[in-house]
């Protein structure tokens, strides 16, 4: 492993995200609560942060044993079926909840169909308003993997360039268990930071802690699985494919509006259910990531420290 390297990452990444971080909300140019353009722009650059120390980690610590992660082009059949499962697993994940009986669907999701009335000059009425709910539903579903696989992984395309692009080809030496384990804790702790600034800005800090035990389960399943898809392609895109239509699902997708009433700690795209549901391509990973190409992520066993 070249230690050297994995630490300067670790610092830049880590520091600049929490300087960065802190001294953004401080500011006031960082809000959560009715952001602007300015304020997702400035959040999205922070999500950049560890291509940032993937850069500056390379420069002050060279080395020729990993080769450049692929970027371009995205090939479409892998890049689909990605967006798909991932799109899949919420799927199974909100029928689960439906079926245990926690939260129903509200077909007509009022709330979404609030704010799409709020944004027209005359309210919809009539044989639209009836059919509304359910072209929302079906075209909302359509946009969300639609974005996923487009903007939001053009945003996770930083995050994936230093966890897996960077440092998960370092630490392979140590087998791909250690490897995605220690991705997955220097992940968590590199976005903590980021998520008590979110909940913090809209004066919902005690959810944080109870999402805490959740979100940190999660993002070491999500570990293994981008790890999988990284390993097995050699393609840094398709990973940000994969972080990107899962947030794109949990951010943007119509289950907020579809499954409103959260019953916690069950529901939810961080809840036990979704937990549970996104353990399978954790465990069978060629559910999503395909089969391996010839090409592997991991570094010679010989790559001498430095």
């Amino acid at each position: 492993m070249h230690i050297k390297g994995i630490v300067v990452y670790l610092v830049v990444s880590i520091g600049v995200t929490c300087l960065a971080g802190l001294a953004s909300a401080y500011a006031g140019l960082i809000v959560f609560e009715n952001p602007n353009l300015l304020n997702n722009l400035l959040f999205i650059a922070l999500l950049w942060t560890p291509a940032l120390g993937a850069l500056i980690a390379s420069l002050a610590a060279p080395s020729h044993d990993y080769p450049r992660p692929r970027l371009w082009p995205i090939p479409a059949g892998p890049a689909t079926r990605i967006a798909l499962v991932v799109f899949g697993a919420f799927v199974m994940t909100h029928v689960i909840i439906a079926y245990v009986g926690w939260t129903r669907p509200q077909w007509g999701m009022s709330g979404l169909m609030t704010r799409i009335n709020a944004m027209m000059f005359h309210p919809l009425s009539g044989p639209v308003a009836a059919v509304a709910p359910m072209v929302a539903l079906i075209g909302g579903a359509l946009l969300s993997i639609v974005l996923g696989a487009t903007l939001f992984a053009l945003a996770a395309l930083g995050n994936e360039l230093g966890w897996r692009g960077y440092l998960l080809p370092r630490l392979m030496p140590l087998g791909r268990p250690a490897a995605y384990a220690l991705v997955g804790v220097f992940w968590l702790v590199w976005a903590l930071p980021l998520l008590y600034l979110a909940f913090s800005g809209i004066d919902r800090t005690q959810d944080f802690w109870r999402l805490l035990p959740r979100f940190a389960v999660m993002l070491m399943l999500l570990s293994v699985v981008l790890g999988e898809i990284q390993r097995r392609s050699a393609h840094v895109g398709l990973a940000a494919v994969g972080l990107g239509s899962f947030f794109a699902q949990a951010y943007e997708g119509v289950w907020q509006y579809l499954f409103p009433i959260p019953v916690e700690p069950w529901t939810g795209s961080f809840g036990v259910v979704a937990i549970g549901v996104w353990a399978v391509p954790a465990l069978f990973p060629i559910v999503i990531a395909g089969r391996a190409e010839k090409q592997s992520v991991a570094a010679p066993e010989a790559a001498p420290e430095t």
